[in-house]
């Protein structure tokens, strides 16, 4: 059995950080609840692990998802938005947290060649590094897609009314 690979010195005192942080809102307020513990973990402004520079993302990464490991999940994904909104005669795609960008690539490169896209595909990310890694590659494998003049992408810190209504619960 392997074992996992020693954190960094800077890592470390990264957790010990977020760690104290933690200690010091609980010793103030009380008991956190499981969501507020989250998105301290995940999007605290200077220790949360989706605020990092250095986020390793893919297969050198610290977790691998189906969309970085092929275009397939993408496609199907797509191919099934399409049929929804064929069916709606109109619609629009809203991605939770899109990480490298290559979900919404494949899916647009997907819609692209089948004439299929949809009205605007939102992007609900509330970290500006990732907003920057996503639009760099979206740039790179579709760049007649993301405009200025007309954005089908569009990256949105809370979800639209059209979807729902509803908050998000994503902050950064």
């Amino acid at each position: 059995m392997t074992s996992l690979p020693k954190p960094s010195p800077v890592l470390l005192e990264h957790a010990q950080a977020l760690t104290d942080v933690v200690a010091a809102i609980i010793a103030e307020q009380g008991p956190l609840a499981f969501e507020s513990y989250m998105q301290l973990c995940l999007y605290h402004h200077q220790y949360g692990y989706y605020r990092s520079r250095n986020l390793p993302m893919g297969k050198g990464g610290d977790f691998i998802t189906a969309p970085e490991i092929s275009p397939y999940f993408a496609q199907c994904l797509a191919k099934q938005c399409s049929q929804v909104m064929e069916r709606l005669g109109h619609g629009s795609v809203c991605e939770f947290g899109a990480g490298s960008g290559r979900m919404a690539a494949d899916m647009l490169c997907y819609w692209q060649q089948h004439d299929k896209l949809p009205e605007h595909y939102f992007i609900l990310e509330p970290c500006q590094n990732l907003r920057e890694h996503q639009e760099k590659h979206l740039r790179d494998r579709c760049p007649e897609l993301i405009t200025d003049e007309a954005p089908l992408v569009q990256w949105i810190d809370t979800l639209p009314k059209l979807f729902l209504g509803l908050s998000s619960p994503m902050k950064c």
